[in-house]
This record gives structure tokens, C-alpha cells and sequence, in this order.
């Protein structure tokens, strides 16, 4: 074999090589997109815990599924770092602690509002369960002041990026002062929340997407982060906001369509999607009398311009043919639109005050 060869053959191989260290990357960066993917057990039904409003006052947590419980230690861990969370319901142990930490957010210093939780606790539930509750809600107290202290140092995001690289650094922060299953156990659902709705928000508000683009592209966010199928995901959107995001997906397109009866049909097509019949009638009435509105407007401004350009009428004139305009194009809607012209023509003079 040729000196040449060998050395074409040497190339090849650390060519091999590097791509194979790259696919190892490439395949560690992906398994490692998000906080919280849809492996991590956390459901919809986390979240919908952490929306319920719920009265602790004077309530067992225990009537409430929450127990301090400690199950059997698994291999290598402790007791403490065994805790049972609820059976997994880690969003309602958070409201709970929460809780008590806003019931007694008045006291003077940490050890007066520790004994004054103490305190509580006694008064609701066996004092062993008290003991232990109380041990694990000392535990997330610790971790929030810490946190507290140390969240400057994060930095203040202004991207995307840099705001879910911040939502990481905290969650890795409880997970190293509590442990991976207490921190994700407490805030993994609110964590993967907002994470959730940073990234699909930044897809449905980018400019550059056609809607289709951006259906696909959130139809892959949701498979990657949920178990869940999309409609069940978005059920905890009302009709309206739906129909709001709807919009924004597809306002490159309405933007480009064009004709305004093309865009108009457009969007009846979307409300039709979220909307009852008797919605839909109220929506078409309120869009006839806003189109109406908006013609009188823009009649009534051609004949303002016309008495204000006039070279036959005095001021006093012009003032009085314009209140007499305003009546008769506006009626019993004039006097707020007065109201409005005044608000409008005073911001006009502070603009050319200060623009001088």
C-alpha cells in the first residue's frame, strides 16, 4: 500500500470518527431540547391542579391527598429523600406550602413565621404527621430563600433563550439543594407550563410563518412535550383566547390576502371553529355595527375637513357647524365622541410641544 493511500485511508478514518462523536451530540443535545419533555410523567392534570382554587383554612392537608407520609426507602436513599408526594400529586403539595407560607408572611423574622406554621399544623392534624409536614415544608422554605438570593445572578434574559436557560438554572437549583424528585415533584408541572407556553407562544407570534407553518410546527412542540393529544392539551383555553391565538397563527396570511371580503371570510371560518351559533350572531352583529360605526366616522371626517377649510366661515362659525355635525352623524353617541376628539386633540398638542 502506498504512502498516499495510507494516508487517504488515515482521513477516512478520523472522518468516521468525527462523525460518529457528532452523532453522539447531536443525539445528547436532542434528548436534552427541553426541562420537561412528555417522558417526565407530569400531566395535564398537574396542571389542572395548579389551577384549582382551593380553601386550605383550617383543612387536615391529608383530606386533600396531601400526607408526610415516607415510603419504604428505595436503594441509597434515606428517609427524607423517599418522601411520598402526594402519590405523585406534587402541584397540590406546592398550593399547600404556599399556602401556609402566605398565611403567616407578616411575622417578623423566619423563626416567628416557622413557629407560627408549627403552630397550624398542630392545630389541623396528628402531631406526627405535623412533624413530618412540617420537616419537608422547612425543606421548600429553605430552597425559596436560597433561590431568593441567588436569582441575580442569572442575569436578566431578554430572549427566548435566555429566559428558558434562566427557567433551567432555578429548576437545576432546587434540584441540587432538594433533591431531582422534590424539585420536579413541586414545580415540575408550573416549570413545564410556562415552558410549554414560552415556546409555543414564540412560534405563534413569529411574523415570518404562514399559519401552516406554524400549525406544524406547534402540532411537534406538543408530541414532544405532552402525552397528551393537542385538543387535550389547549382544553384549558377558553373559546375566545383560541380563537385570539387562531388569529396570530395565521395573520401572516390574513396580512397577505387580497381583498377585505377574503380576509372576512377567512376569519368567519376560524370562529366557526370555537364559537356557538348564538356566539357567532352576537360576534356578526357587533362586526356590522363596528363597520357602521367606522363609516360614519369617515363620512363625518370629509365633512369636518370641508367646514374647517372654508374661507366663508368665522371660527365660532366652524365650531358650531361641526357640534351640529357631530350630532347628527353620531346622535346619542355624541358626547362621547367629544370626549374623545378633546383627549385626541390635546395629545396632538403635547406631541408638537415636545417634538419642537
Amino acid at each position: 500500500m502506498t504512502f498516499q493511500k495510507k494516508k487517504v485511508l488515515a482521513i477516512l478514518g478520523i472522518l468516521i470518527i468525527i462523525i460518529a462523536g457528532a452523532g453522539v451530540l447531536l443525539k445528547k443535545r436532542n434528548a436534552g431540547k427541553y426541562i420537561f419533555d412528555k417522558d417526565d410523567g407530569i400531566s395535564m392534570s398537574d396542571l389542572n391542579s395548579l389551577r384549582q382554587k382551593i380553601d386550605f383554612e383550617g383543612v387536615d392537608p391529608s383530606q386533600m391527598g396531601i400526607t408526610g407520609k415516607v415510603n419504604q426507602p428505595e436503594h441509597g436513599k434515606s428517609e427524607k429523600e423517599s418522601s411520598d408526594w402526594s402519590d405523585g400529586r406534587g402541584p397540590m403539595v406546592l398550593k399547600y406550602f404556599r399556602f401556609l407560607q402566605s398565611k403567616y408572611n407578616s411575622a417578623t423574622n423566619l423563626a416567628g413565621h416557622c413557629s407560627e406554621v408549627w403552630k397550624y399544623l398542630i392545630s389541623v392534624m396528628p402531631q406526627n404527621e405535623a412533624e413530618r409536614i412540617y420537616a419537608i415544608y422547612k425543606k421548600y422554605l429553605d430552597c425559596e430563600i436560597e433561590l431568593a438570593k441567588k436569582i441575580s445572578e442569572f442575569g436578566q434574559p431578554k430572549t427566548l433563550d435566555e429566559i428558558l436557560d434562566r427557567l433551567s438554572k432555578v429548576q437545576d437549583f432546587r434540584r441540587n439543594m432538594l433533591g431531582e424528585e422534590m424539585a420536579d415533584g413541586l414545580y415540575g408541572a408550573e416549570i413545564k407550563a410556562r415552558e410549554y407556553s414560552l415556546r409555543r407562544g414564540s412560534i405563534v407570534s413569529n411574523n415570518e410563518l404562514y399559519g401552516v407553518e406554524k400549525e406544524n410546527s406547534l402540532k411537534e412542540l406538543t408530541s414532544d412535550m405532552w402525552e397528551e393529544n393537542a385538543e387535550q392539551v389547549q382544553s384549558i383555553q377558553t373559546p375566545y383566547n383560541k380563537y385570539r391565538e387562531k388569529l396570530e397563527i395565521y395573520s401572516k396570511d390574513l396580512n397577505e390576502m387580497g381583498s377585505e371580503e377574503e380576509r372576512e371570510e377567512k376569519i368567519a371560518e376560524f370562529r366557526q371553529q370555537f364559537f356557538s351559533s348564538d356566539t357567532l350572531a352576537r360576534l356578526e352583529d357587533i362586526d356590522r355595527q363596528i363597520k357602521s360605526e367606522k363609516e360614519s366616522e369617515s363620512q363625518y371626517r370629509e365633512k369636518e375637513a370641508e367646514i374647517m377649510a372654508s374661507a366663508n366661515l368665522s371660527e365660532k362659525d366652524k365650531k358650531e357647524a361641526i357640534e351640529s355635525l357631530q350630532t347628527r352623524y353620531f346622535r346619542e353617541e355624541s358626547e362621547a365622541f367629544k370626549r374623545r376628539e378633546e383627549i385626541r386633540h390635546g395629545g396632538e398638542e403635547i406631541r408638537a410641544k415636545y417634538s419642537r
